[in-house]
């Protein structure tokens, strides 16, 4: 702030503010408010931006979380349209929800504008919420309205899903003095900066970091405006010391007063700040206790370590996504006489609904199987997708789905299918749209031959109703598709457990 005034902070979430998993399942088993609620209440913000994770489980559940967080603490959006959806127009009409909010701070006011990735419609579940793309437009015209009521320095709050996206989007910009990017994970660090070790090693951070903290691009005007961000699960808060003079112009950036503050450690870091006892007793034991009942729940063993890491689940083929796949396929089929749908002759999972990033059970051999808990099941499949069959898929469009699938290869792209049901082989070197070489379903049949798709019957397509509605941009095109009423965590419980199918022991043979 001011030189001449004694400046004052303002602390904003750039969007995700909760995360499919354990935790947000234990928070639908206590109610508004949840976890995540009490633990927001008690960091302070002055504004949350509304990311696409926020949708996962569509408007009603946004609706419960934002509920139970404090009334004076605004969610921001300027490029989404709630007025669809009851529960969030009504919020929207009470304020708690709006596109943009000004903070006073030592007579100052601070305008914060808040920004939503266009993809949502493709990555989360937002119903009837409409997106808007103009994204420039919107933001400049945010930023008069509130210079008009007197706001001098302007913070765009963004949910990009990449910080390239933000560093993009400031040329087309007016009026905005920094923008604080969420949705991409990135790291942004000084030289100096302290960082979560990894494998105990403190020069080396985690996530590996970006340099400069922050970065700065000109504005439509040629205004450097300073951009900055950092990597999410709390590892982080991240810091951006700025001083204007009395008109708003940006004057300095004091660098030693900003970037990533380092606020959990990972294996025995001894810098690990005192845990809060309020969150402790409110949030942090329940939350464990929660977890420990399922992780108790020993339902099976595994001969090998399961790889949930992105870069390897949305890359290329792995034992945790052929597990998945295949649980997929099982249960579908299960039960489909029971709930009289078609039988799949193939089942697939985007790469991107499997989650955790990380390597699990890593220790696991032939020798000295791991055990798998219920928990694993939560930790690996934790959204709220149910399994669904499409049926009558034509060759051609089921080559098309998986032609998209791998499009973005070499690059991890959560579109990426785990399969069951089919082998294919694949030339990442081929244009896109033409890399499938040969696609063979398990008992031999040919649906696509030397690149070509090879006539016959039509084939029903198992998946989940994520993917089955363009979720991850798949064209299903509106194909109908038959509902079970099956969580997809538990096509992997039951595969794992089922005496027909692994009997409680994941082989290093098969996966």
């Amino acid at each position: 702030l001011p030189r001449r005034q004694s400046g004052g902070t303002i602390m904003v979430s750039s969007g995700d503010n909760f995360l499919a998993g354990l935790n947000l399942n234990a928070s639908f088993a206590k109610g508004v408010p949840w976890y995540d609620s009490i633990a927001f209440n008690r960091f302070g913000y002055d504004a949350m931006t509304i990311g696409n994770h926020e949708f996962d489980f569509g408007p009603d559940r946004l609706a419960d979380f934002i509920e139970g967080t404090s009334r004076k603490v605004p969610f921001l959006s300027a490029n989404l349209d709630v007025s669809e959806e009851p529960r969030l127009r009504r919020l929207e009409r009470q304020g708690r929800i709006r596109p943009s909010v000004i903070v006073k701070r030592d007579g100052e006011k601070i305008g914060v504008i808040g920004l939503t990735t266009p993809l949502l419609p493709i990555i989360s579940s937002p119903r009837n919420v409409e997106v808007d793309d103009d994204l420039a437009d919107i933001v400049n015209d945010e930023a008069r309205s509130l210079e008009r009521r007197g706001v001098d320095i302007v913070v765009l709050s963004s949910h990009l899903q990449g910080i390239a996206s933000e560093r993009e989007l400031v040329a087309e910009l007016r009026g905005v003095d920094a923008v604080i990017a969420g949705g991409g994970d990135e790291l942004l660090a000084g030289p100096d900066d302290l960082l979560v070790p990894i494998g105990g090693n403190p020069a080396s951070g985690f996530p590996p970091p970006m340099f400069p903290y922050p970065l700065l691009e000109a504005d439509s005007r040629g205004r450097q405006v300073p951009i900055v961000t950092t990597a999410g699960e709390f590892l982080y808060l991240g810091r951006l010391t700025m001083v204007f003079n009395e008109r708003g112009r940006l004057r300095e950036i004091i660098d030693e007063e900003s970037g990533p503050i380092r606020v959990s450690g990972r294996d025995g870091d001894p810098d690990i700040a005192a845990r809060d006892p309020f969150l402790v007793q409110a949030v942090e034991t329940p939350l464990e206790q929660y977890r420990a009942q399922l992780a108790a729940n020993i339902i099976g063993v595994t001969e090998v370590p399961l790889d949930a890491r992105n870069n390897e689940i949305r890359a290329h083929e792995t034992g945790l996504g052929d597990l998945v796949a295949d649980g997929f396929l099982y249960t579908l089929n299960r039960d489909a006489a029971a709930e009289g749908r078609p039988l799949a002759d193939v089942a697939f999972s985007n790469g991107g609904g499997i989650r955790t990033n990380s390597l699990l059970l890593g220790s696991a051999t032939p020798a000295t199987p791991a055990n798998v808990s219920e928990a694993f099941t939560f930790d690996v499949l934790p959204f709220d997708n149910i399994l669904v069959t499409v049926p009558n898929v034509s060759r051609a469009k089921f080559k098309e789905l998986m032609e998209f699938g791998v499009a973005a290869l070499p690059a991890a792209n959560g579109r990426f299918p785990q399969i069951a049901g089919f082998s294919m082989v694949v030339d990442p070197a081929a244009a896109a749209g033409s890399r499938i070489r040969t696609l063979t379903l398990a008992n031999g049949t040919p649906i696509v031959a030397n690149g070509a798709v090879v006539d016959g019957p039509a084939i029903n397509v198992g998946t989940t109703n994520f993917t089955a509605n363009g979720g991850d941009g798949y064209p299903f095109s509106g194909l109908p598709f038959v509902p079970s009423t099956i969580p997809y965590q538990q096509g992997l419980f039951r595969f794992l457990t089922a005496a027909d199918g692994l009997n409680g022991r994941i082989t290093a043979a098969r996966y």
